[in-house]
């Protein structure tokens, strides 16, 4: 926008476009952005894993039961990952509709958990509640209607959402947050080389912008001399009787009056520098 509108100047242009630059090598030459960091993440990040189709039909289809800060997350990465397969759950119906508008995804009333549970290929349960939502015998009831479709339950719930012990392989909070330290650790280990390539952009940056003023007269130079040679070519034009060497006074004259100004400058620059470091610009 700044771009657009003609807000953004040479330096600033030239410090975005470096920053960019940086980011993206920090992404590619690092694991600085690999892993994950919150609950979320790290879930999906375990569950593509196990199922690594992306959006479409192949996608598996996601049960979140609750409707709290870990259900958030955890909805909005798997949103990203796999689409509009995901159903909301909640006590709370309109909180569960919230969630599905901001995933663009689904909801369904409390009464409809035992009927999703048939459905689904992942239910995770982040609920507040203080006892398990779900108890062994009603796991193991959805474990014989479904035959041989496997189930996945996560409890992301603290307390524990799930109560363990059923046919149904459950994966629990612990799970997920060994995986987020994991990653963690990773993303650390990566900090000394990141740190590294924003050094070097700065550096970077900094011979760009000492030989700015060098590069700006250089331009200047080619543009009067340009102009300078349309006019040489007038004046032989207007004298056909000229001998070589008066050819080659006439273009070396003006070839001084190009260079003139600018050797001036360029043995003032040294000077120029001095005087912006010392006066902190």
């Amino acid at each position: 926008m700044a771009a657009e509108s003609g807000a953004l100047g040479g330096y600033l242009n030239r410090v975005v476009l470096q920053a960019i630059h940086a980011g993206k090598r920090a992404r590619t030459e690092t694991a600085i952005s690999q892993g994950a960091a919150s609950t979320g993440s790290a879930l999906v990040g375990m569950l593509s894993a196990r199922f690594p189709a992306g959006p479409g039909e192949n996608a598996p289809h996601l049960l979140i039961v609750g409707a709290g800060k870990i259900a958030r997350d955890i909805g909005r990465h798997a949103a990203k990952r796999w689409g509009p397969k995901i159903t909301f759950l909640n006590r709370t119906e309109e909180k569960a509709a919230e969630l599905a508008r901001l995933c663009s995804a689904s909801f369904l009333p409390w009464s409809g958990l035992s009927a999703a549970l048939l459905e689904a290929d992942v239910a995770v349960f982040a609920t507040g509640a203080s006892r398990p939502v779900l108890n062994r015998a009603e796991l193991d009831q959805v474990a014989a209607r479904r035959g041989s479709r496997p189930l996945l339950v996560v409890d992301a719930g603290v307390p524990r959402n799930v109560e363990p012990g059923s046919s149904i392989e459950v994966m629990d909070i612990d799970s997920i947050q060994e995986g987020q330290e994991a990653a963690l650790s990773q993303r650390q280990a990566a900090v000394p080389v990141v740190e590294r390539i924003v050094e070097e952009e700065v550096h970077a940056w900094e011979q760009w912008q000492a030989r700015r003023p060098v590069e700006d007269l250089i331009k200047l130079l080619y543009q009067e001399a340009a102009i300078q040679s349309r006019e040489v070519s007038r004046d032989l034009d207007c004298f056909e009787t000229l001998t070589a060497s008066q050819a080659e006074q006439v273009f070396l004259r003006s070839m001084k009056r190009v260079l003139h100004s600018h050797v001036h400058r360029l043995r003032s620059l040294p000077l120029e520098q001095e005087l912006m470091c010392a006066g902190g610009v």
